[in-house]
C-alpha cells in the first residue's frame, strides 16, 4: 500500500512539474514577446531584429527552465523526487509544449501541423 501512494504522489509530481515547465515557458516567451509585438506594422528588418532576443531566450528556456525544476525539486522532496532523469524528459516535454503558442504567434502563415513538424 506504501508503495503504490509513494508511485502515486511521484505520478504527480512529475505532472505538476510538466505543467509547470510549460507555464514558465509560456509566460517567459509571452513576456519576451511584447517588444515584437510593438513592430506589427514595420518592415520586417526591423521585426526580425525585435524578434532575435525572442528567440533566444526560447531557445533558452527550453534548456534552463527544466534545469532549474530538475535541481529544486529534490531540495522540496527529498523523500518522494522521482528519478531525476524523468524530472528532465517531463520537464523538457513541458517545455517544448510551452512554446507552441509564441511559435504560432510568430509564425502565423505556416499551418499548425506543418508547425508541429
Amino acid at each position: 500500500m506504501l508503495i503504490s501512494a509513494t508511485l502515486g504522489i511521484k505520478g504527480l509530481i512529475l505532472l505538476c512539474l510538466g505543467l509547470l515547465s510549460a507555464a514558465l515557458t509560456f509566460v517567459t516567451n509571452w513576456l519576451a514577446l511584447i517588444p515584437w509585438r510593438k513592430t506589427r506594422n514595420q518592415h520586417w528588418t526591423e521585426r526580425a531584429r525585435a524578434y532575435y532576443p525572442v528567440r533566444i531566450a526560447a531557445t533558452s528556456n527550453i534548456w534552463v527552465v527544466p534545469a532549474l525544476l530538475t535541481i529544486t525539486t529534490p531540495l522540496f522532496w527529498p523523500e518522494v523526487s522521482p528519478h531525476w532523469m524523468l524530472i528532465v524528459v517531463v520537464t523538457i516535454v513541458g517545455a517544448i509544449l510551452g512554446t507552441i503558442p509564441m511559435d504560432r504567434e510568430v509564425f502565423s502563415r505556416i499551418p499548425f501541423n506543418d508547425l508541429l513538424r
